[in-house]
């Protein structure tokens, strides 16, 4: 799902049927199909321009997956997959940091050298 900004209530749904690089480090890719891939494939023959379908498709019916429905090895896959995000975003958020340090101290730095080279020039 893709949504036209903050504050909006607009927003799309993306099917994909191969990878897209466009979409790397940009958007979240969630979701599986379960049951009509001959529709999907259906789909994804028809013709299309700068790959968007040049007929209408609208989703008609849909049935919701209840979380009782997913295996056991499914949730735990799921759990996993989240916790090895959030240990991303930890690690890039410490990184970050670090990085913050250690400019903040080399800027000190300079500024220490420089007050010191212009007492030397007096």
């Amino acid at each position: 799902m893709a949504n036209t900004g903050p504050h909006s209530a607009h927003s799309q749904f993306y099917v994909t049927l191969r990878a897209l690089p466009s979409f790397d480090c940009k958007s979240v890719a969630f979701g599986r199909l379960i049951d009509g891939s001959r529709v999907l494939e259906f789909i994804g023959a028809l013709d299309t321009k700068m790959d968007r379908p040049l007929g209408k498709v609208s989703v008609c019916g849909c049935g919701k997956l209840a979380a009782v429905e997913l295996g056991d090895h499914d949730q735990q896959l799921a759990a996993a997959r989240m916790q090895a995000v959030q240990r991303s975003r930890l690690a890039r958020k410490e990184a970050d940091e670090r990085a913050a340090a250690a400019a903040k101290v080399q800027a000190i730095s300079k500024g220490r050298n420089t007050r010191k080279a212009m007492k030397e020039k007096k």
